[in-house]
């Protein structure tokens, strides 16, 4: 049971490996199995390289002031890594692997795999590494290496590695004949357009922001800080609830007048009718007998002396004094609450022509700011682009920039004049470099092992069967009179 089970105990856990060995097995057969059948049937990568060394002349005189010869290396190094990787380079070396021979029919071959074989090319790109002895590192070797990754076939491999630094030495030759000042000066001069460029991009902000935004920049602001039109548009919403409470008060307004006009016609014919006639009874709207004490008091002193007229009707004739002095009464009541209801009316009606005028004032203005926010998000369009078109001419000038550190540097590497030498030729991969079949093997083999575990322990823990005796007596409250041992198979002898 699951109570019982402690896993701190050798016991419980040889039990419970013990008892579910099968279910272990199997789990950590299939999961190891499915493992290494993936492992043997994934494509085998393999790696050829071949070796470049740099190396620059050493001042003739001793005593000159030692150079840093790390930082131009460096600075060469990642310039022959971009050409190694360009699409010029390998398009030409795939092209040569599909068997093609003549310079012409190559740079045909080339073409067509840059415009038709993009997958093709970018993925080649991807297993094409340039490394030194000490990694990635550029900063302190003259030697580096090609590595080139091909599926399946070793001799692909190599063959893919000799067209590649077949074409990275023509392509560093040709690169050697050009004049590197002639390059610098070109790119001075794209760097000039992109600094044009830049400085009218910041021109159309300024006039933009002086002629269209005019007044509407401090509103403005407050939209591009939020990044959308939507900050502003807060008053509106605010100035749209107030329209809306205003509209419900009016309509509120509207009917309480309605009533209390019905009502006022009901009891200004008190006067002249039977105080008794109960039908005349005027109803006052709940809304204004809570908002009007003067109104809640008369309407409440006539209904008590018409409760007492309709109290002494039946005993005593018209010409009772006290039932003319109630009438009286009931008249001289009804005829202030009338021109109370009156003044009510009255002051409704002003308060109402006041909404009305009010909600037209909101409304209009709310049509107003409604005109203003389309305007505004419009012009916050605007300012976003005129923001984007300069964001986009100052990351190519600084582009333009770090390129030109570059020829620079290049252009001042090149007056010590660099040779490259090729150290060998691409090697013959003897075995794959990936996958690796025993570390697959191992490491599927662990977690095959871990899950048939999990496994067992987790079924364990929810088994409910009773194993034991003890367990019987605890769960059952009940004794055990006996127990019959299991013999196993074959208990009966039969002769």
């Amino acid at each position: 049971m699951p109570e019982t089970f402690t896993p701190s105990t050798m016991r419980e856990i040889l039990r419970v490996f013990f008892t579910r060995w099968l279910g272990i097995l199997t789990i950590f057969v299939i999961i190891a199995g499915v493992t290494l059948a993936a492992t043997l049937r994934a494509p085998k990568w393999y790696r050829s390289r071949i070796s470049f060394q740099t190396t620059r002349p050493r001042p003739i005189n001793p005593l000159a002031s030692p150079q840093n010869p790390f930082l131009p290396t460096e600075v060469f190094l990642r310039t022959q890594q971009a050409i190694i990787l360009s699409d010029d380079v390998v398009s030409r070396a795939l092209a040569r692997l599909d068997g093609v021979k003549t310079p012409d029919s190559i740079i045909n071959a080339a073409q067509i795999i840059r415009q038709t074989e993009q997958e093709r090319l970018i993925d080649q790109i991807k297993h094409i590494k340039v490394t030194t002895p000490i990694g990635e590192n550029f900063a302190n070797s003259e030697i580096f290496y090609i590595n080139v990754e091909f599926a399946e076939d070793p001799r692909q491999a190599k063959k893919l590695a000799e067209a590649i630094a077949k074409e990275y030495r023509a392509k560093f030759d040709a690169l050697q004949k050009l004049p590197l000042s002639q390059s610098t000066a070109i790119l001075k001069a794209e760097l000039s357009v992109l600094k044009a460029r830049l400085d009218d991009a910041n021109k159309a902000l300024a006039n933009f922001i002086s002629t269209d935004l005019k007044g509407d920049l401090v509103a403005f602001r407050s939209i591009a800080s939020a990044a959308t039109p939507l900050s502003v548009a807060a008053g509106a919403t605010t100035l749209d609830k107030e329209i809306k409470a205003l509209q419900a008060d009016l309509s509120e307004k509207d009917a309480l007048k309605a009533e209390i006009d019905k009502e006022f016609t009901r009891v200004a014919k008190l006067s002249d009718l039977d105080p008794l006639d109960t039908d005349n009874i005027p109803v006052i709207p709940e809304r204004l007998l809570k908002d009007n004490p003067p109104v809640l008091a008369l309407a409440q002193k006539l209904t008590d002396l018409r409760l007492k007229a309709i109290e002494l009707q039946p005993r005593y004739t018209t010409d009772f004094r006290q039932r003319q002095n109630i009438a009286q009464e009931i008249r001289d009541t009804s005829t202030l609450l009338v021109d109370n209801l009156s003044r009510v009316s009255t002051a409704l009606e002003q308060d109402i022509a006041a909404s009305r005028a009010r909600l037209s004032n909101l409304q209009q203005t709310f049509d107003e700011l409604q005109v203003y926010m389309r305007q505004l998000s419009s012009n916050y369009v605007n300012y976003s682009r005129l923001k984007d078109d300069i964001q986009h001419a100052q990351g190519d000038y600084e582009a333009k920039k770090d390129e030109l550190k570059r020829a620079q540097t290049a252009e001042s590497v090149a007056e010590e004049q660099v040779f490259l030498s090729q150290l060998d030729t691409a090697s013959l991969p003897d075995k794959p470099i990936r996958p690796i079949l025993w570390i697959n093997t191992t490491v599927g083999a662990l977690v095959a092992l871990l899950l048939a575990l999990a496994y067992a322990f987790i079924a364990d823990y929810f088994d409910h069967r009773f194993k034991t005796v003890e367990q019987a007596e605890k769960y059952l409250d009940l004794p055990v009179l006996g127990s019959v041992q299991n013999l196993g198979r074959g208990i009966i002898v039969r002769k």
